[in-house]
């Protein structure tokens, strides 16, 4: 398996997010606050200056063979995990945990299919000045809002103060000693839980909704915390969680209201897709044409409206 059949880079056919850390680093790291938050469409980086650079490094990358040609066939995750767990990938890009997560089973079943085989985290792009920058969450990582036919609002907001206590928040993320975690050198591990107990979501991140993820409030007991979650070694998750974090970017947050985005975000999605495959497989001569021409229509299918409301509503935080 694998072997001399193995192709170095592998993507899934949503090429924004599954090229994400070799692209971002070509995004313009001098760019104002401004100037980044107006230009991010419906969450995504294309209209960025710079992002068309790393898509043309891709393109260059597939037209040299070092990109496996049947992405742009791959349309569910497990599309490409299949591959990648038959030993036919190199190298892959995704969240910090993903190979280590049980529900995927990524390096398991790498390991089962190639004995000896393993994937390595790695930081591979610099930016042009020489650093390594990446895309992280912002740390609340939630946008929380009440409805206009909210009636008790203040309900609402007592609720969300309640949750941002230590004590509760904490609690429910780890649970009762013995039945969802145990310590182990005074770390919690989570466990099974069963009945009321089980836990929807890791940390129960779903109902801790004022912070994004687990919080020990040491930076590094949370880190040794969440690797106390995986199967795999405790050194390798916290490599691969300092390589994720280490110079990471979150976008900016400017609190007001937009409404422009609203009819266009799957007609944008599905444009983005296109236009980035059809980028990188293009021959690199007709690479600039195919851009452009994707761009002007991105552009005129709504990525401009959102743009200028993003730049009339835009204040100095």
């Amino acid at each position: 398996v694998g072997k001399n059949n193995v192709v170095p880079f592998s993507m899934g056919n949503d090429v924004f997010w599954s090229s994400h850390t070799l692209t971002y680093p070509f995004i313009d790291s001098n760019l104002s606050v401004k100037d980044r938050w107006t230009n991010i469409v419906v969450d995504r980086y294309i209209c960025l200056p710079g992002y068309k650079e790393g898509i043309r490094f891709l393109n260059k990358m597939y037209n040299e063979g070092l990109i496996d040609r049947n992405f742009p066939l791959y349309r569910t995750e497990d599309d490409l995990f299949n591959v990648i767990k038959s030993g036919m990938v190199g190298s892959y890009s995704d969240n910090w945990d993903r190979i280590y997560r049980d529900s995927d089973r990524i390096q398991e079943d790498l390991q089962k299919n190639v004995p000896g085989a393993e994937l390595v985290p790695v930081d591979c792009v610099t930016s042009p000045d020489g650093v390594i920058r990446r895309a992280i969450y912002d740390s609340a990582g939630a946008i929380i809002f009440m409805p206009a036919s909210c009636k008790n609002p203040e309900a609402v907001l007592r609720y969300l103060n309640w949750l941002s206590r230590y004590e509760n928040y904490h609690f429910l993320q780890i649970g009762p000693e013995g039945i969802v975690h145990d310590l182990e050198n005074g770390l919690p591990k989570l466990k099974i839980a069963t009945g009321g107990w089980i836990q929807n979501s890791p940390q129960n991140i779903d109902y801790t909704l004022p912070l994004n993820g687990l919080d020990m409030v040491d930076p590094e007991l949370t880190v040794k915390a969440l690797a106390n979650g995986y199967s795999w070694e405790a050194e390798k998750i916290e490599t691969a969680y300092h390589i994720a974090m280490h110079n990471g970017v979150p976008d900016p947050v400017i609190p007001v209201t937009l409404s422009a985005a609203g009819p266009y975000v799957q007609t944008l999605i599905d444009k983005d897709k296109v236009l980035l495959t059809e980028s990188i497989t293009a021959r690199p001569a007709d690479f600039d044409r195919v851009w452009d021409a994707g761009i002007k229509d991105y552009l005129e299918s709504g990525a401009q409206a959102i743009i200028d409301e993003r730049k009339a509503k835009y204040y100095e935080p």
